[in-house]
């Protein structure tokens, strides 16, 4: 486990950056959008004023427009005033070119490993535990279909864990 870590560790030790990650997974929280659309984003597809998102690279292949959070909007805010590097895109490497899906799951999975939790997660539990707690929110499994954007509501039954999120808030363990 531990030689897992470090070199998990010696693998982020190059770019780390807290700041631009928390943004990046608020986003992500936020939405439940996948993670390729997290990388396609481009400054002009954010709309902190308005706290907006509009996705375009998107699996069905069409734009959608997303609410997010203030913590989202804040979290962006934060990242912007410290990154120096210019691009079109929101969410960058060193190098300044986009993220890649792999850097986007790599930085999950090393925050997960440092936090202790010794459960396997990654960016599409996201995107689960989104649909899980909208639909607890709103009771709606059409409405967490296109939330997900979704084409089938099979798909989206797959996602929604209703009776096992709230196991998980009863034994404490629920992000």
């Amino acid at each position: 486990e531990i030689s897992k870590y470090n070199k998990m560790k010696s693998r982020h030790r190059y770019y780390a950056n807290p700041i631009r990650d928390y943004a990046m997974i608020l986003i992500m929280m936020s939405t439940g959008c996948r993670v390729k659309e997290v990388t396609g984003l481009k400054f002009e597809d954010v709309d902190l004023h308005n706290s907006l998102v509009v996705f375009r690279d998107t699996k069905n292949g069409f734009s959608i427009t997303r609410d997010i959070s203030k913590k989202a909007v804040d979290a962006i805010g934060d990242y912007l005033s410290i990154r120096e590097t210019e691009s079109e895109y929101m969410f960058i490497n060193r190098r300044g070119n986009k993220l890649a899906t792999d850097s986007i799951n790599d930085r999950i999975e090393y925050y997960i490993s440092i936090s202790g939790i010794d459960k396997h997660f990654t960016s599409h539990c996201i995107r689960s535990t989104f649909a899980t707690l909208y639909h607890e929110q709103c009771g709606d499994i059409e409405m967490v279909k296109e939330a997900l954007n979704h084409q089938s509501i099979k798909t989206t039954m797959r996602y929604v864990k209703a009776d096992e999120y709230k196991k998980k808030v009863k034994t404490g363990f629920c992000l």
